[in-house]
């Protein structure tokens, strides 16, 4: 029976494989390899309790077999019980030094939880006990990248070309690294390889060709899709005005929630969703594709601003509503993203901006709760119920100044051309460069960035100070 479960496992039939585990465990009395497959099924079913039990049973039958304990920090680890995974890999590397992937696993969790330092001396443990090991050459590339070692993250990454120089997750990483630098020729050649390792996506249709720029577009359809985050697609949809400047008829393709507010862009034929039907067209290309295609660089990128619209009657409601005196400055802190912990910062650093006089804070976050820290915030509960980020726009538009961090809020409001301020941490995203102050993509945006990860403080003094500077206010005592 033990061999059926195997065999189902290696299917991916992991429910038929449980059964038989269920089975097999009421017969007899399992061995340890027997335990440890149990336990392995366990897992990937997400009984992690049964999982544990069975790993732990291994283990008491034969304590000085790692096997025992790298299955049962596998499921530690999968049951989001990272520490107490990382015990169980250690004491199953003191009884197998020679292993370079129980190395690189713990290295990978000491990764998870930042433990960078760590994180390294593992990953070169791996190495060297197995050389052509490439994902530890990627990730070590990658953990200097955000360490802003750049040249270092460029080494692991030339040698993990080395082991496999088609793999494309390394040349995906690469991208960003050489975008961050402002190395933009190899940056956005490399940034294709998003599509070959599931970074980026890359649809199939039914109809068209590929676009890349060397195509006559007049009198052809163009279908130019969205991908990535909404900020991403405020970004980058500046592009379609110059495909329409080269003849092509745009069908512009994104998320539900922005039809509405991007439907005044310079250059759209027609603006749908992905659940709406597509008509015929000759050819296709993602926006984030088009730098590449139109050889983008700090001396020719598009970057007057506004280019996104609003309809007056917005516009003029909000003005009404926000018609009252004193500095407005609309703020987000919070970009509700799963890699937040490196973008998001905590209310608490507005304090002394709050103090200001004739300062008047608005939220422009969704159903945002700040007052027990500042009473007299403002805030705006169902924003944007009606037509997604036509509110929030509407607010940005009537207001003094935006402070935000690196969310979706930062990319609408540089591109409706409002004054804008960026709160970087110490390793932020490849668009915003490396230290400068300003950007290439947008005129009115200024970068305030954190000297060290997560240290808030220093970048929130430099705000007040322009604030104080610019608009001629002072703290309150």
């Amino acid at each position: 029976m033990i061999l059926e479960i195997q065999k189902l496992y290696k299917q991916n039939k992991f429910i038929e494989a449980n059964l038989l585990c269920e089975k097999i465990a009421q017969e007899k009395i399992l061995n340890f390899n027997e335990l440890l497959i149990i336990s392995t099924i366990k897992t990937k079913i997400g009984d992690f309790i049964k999982a544990i039990k069975f790993a732990q049973e291994a283990i008491l039958l034969k304590p000085n077999n790692f096997h025992g304990y790298n299955t049962l920090a596998i499921c530690l680890k999968e049951s989001g019980n990272i520490q107490l995974a990382i015990d169980n890999y250690k004491k199953s590397i003191e009884i197998n030094q020679n292993s370079g992937e129980l190395y690189y696993n713990l290295a990978v969790l000491y990764e998870k939880i930042n433990e960078l330092n760590n994180a390294i001396l593992n990953y070169k443990k791996s190495i060297r006990l197995k050389p052509n090991l490439i994902n530890s050459y990627i990730n070590l590339g990658s953990i200097y990248y955000r360490k802003k070692l750049y040249k270092k993250s460029e080494i692991y990454y030339n040698k993990s070309l080395k082991i496999n120089s088609n793999d494309a997750t390394t040349k995906w990483n690469l991208s960003l690294l050489f975008l961050e630098q402002g190395k933009f020729k190899d940056g956005w050649n490399y940034y294709e390889y998003g599509k070959k390792c599931e970074a980026r996506p890359n649809p199939k249709f039914e109809f068209g060709k590929l676009w890349t720029g060397n195509e006559d577009l007049k009198g052809k359809k163009i279908l130019l899709y969205s991908e990535q985050g909404f900020g991403d697609v405020f970004q980058f949809c500046r592009y379609i005005e110059l495909v329409y400047e080269l003849g092509g008829k745009v069908i512009f393709q994104t998320y539900k929630e922005l039809k509405f507010i991007l439907r005044n862009l310079k250059g759209i034929y027609k603006i749908l969703d992905p659940s709406q039907e597509i008509e015929k067209f000759d050819y296709y290309n993602s926006i984030m594709s088009l730098p590449k295609v139109f050889g983008t660089d700090e001396k020719n990128i598009l970057n007057k601003t506004p280019y996104i619209f609003l309809d007056n009657d917005y516009i003029s409601k909000w003005k009404k509503i926000l018609n009252f005196e004193g500095i407005k400055i609309g703020i987000c802190c919070n970009s509700k993203k799963n890699n937040g912990w490196f973008r998001d910062f905590d209310i608490k650093y507005f304090n002394k901006i709050y103090r200001l006089n004739n300062v008047k804070l608005i939220s422009l976050e969704k159903n945002s709760n700040y007052k027990s820290l500042f009473p007299n915030i403002i805030e705006f509960k169902n924003l944007d119920i009606e037509k997604s980020f036509m509110d929030t726009a509407s607010i940005i538009n009537n207001i003094d100044l935006v402070i935000t961090c690196d969310t979706s809020i930062a990319h609408l409001s540089a591109a409706l051309g409002k004054k804008t301020l960026i709160v970087l941490n110490f390793k932020n995203d490849w668009r915003w460069g490396i230290d400068a102050s300003t950007t290439i993509w947008y005129p009115n945006v200024i970068l305030f960035r954190n000297k060290k990860e997560n240290e808030w403080g220093s970048s929130f003094e430099n705000i007040l100070n322009y604030i104080k500077n610019n608009f001629k206010v002072y703290e309150k005592n």
